[in-house]
């Protein structure tokens, strides 16, 4: 097998796996998606090349969805004893799944705090300050291009006036 560089960029995650190949697993979570793959860290053992399917549980939803994928690599994890990486492949790409994992990622935070929310409206309310400054600035730099292309309108009207009527000179007479 040749190595094929990622053409999608990977979204981190920390999502529970509920169930690989109908079988309950404990501890098992997705690490990053992407619409074409996943990052699945388990205490069990999984082949190359073999099919997979699993459930997982998003944030904030009592509900698990199932994915359907391929094994294309497996690696031990040389941090935790008796834990393995695997590298999955969706059977079809899935271009929901990372924007549904963000959203609710976010959701999940912001649920979780009541200091959240008000973190969030500070951030939001710098982010409104400082595009009006920048709106502010813009405003008095195209103030001042005006006056300049005001400026120039007004000498090239006297360049067009002098060319029109030459200034008589003594030698005309």
């Amino acid at each position: 097998m040749r190595w094929i560089p990622r053409q999608v960029w990977r979204t981190p995650v920390f999502l529970e796996v509920v169930e690989i190949n109908g079988h309950p697993v404990a501890d098992a979570y997705l690490l990053d998606v992407s619409p074409m793959g996943t990052l699945l860290e388990a205490p069990c053992l999984l082949v190359p090349e073999e099919m997979v399917w699993f459930r997982f549980r998003l944030p904030e939803e009592e509900e698990t969805t199932r994915l359907d994928g391929r094994v294309a690599w497996v690696k031990e994890n040389a941090a935790k004893a008796g834990r393995h990486r695997a590298g999955l492949c969706f059977l079809k790409p899935n271009w929901w799944l990372p924007p549904a994992c963000l959203k609710r990622q976010r959701v999940a935070e912001i649920n979780t705090s009541p200091e959240s929310v008000r973190t969030l409206l500070v951030h939001q309310m710098e982010a409104l300050e400082r595009a009006t400054a920048l709106l502010e600035k813009m405003a008095a730099e195209i103030a001042t291009l005006r006056a300049e292309v005001s400026e120039l309108r007004d000498k090239l009207q006297e360049l067009l006036h002098f060319q029109a009527y030459p200034a008589v000179t003594h030698h005309q007479r």
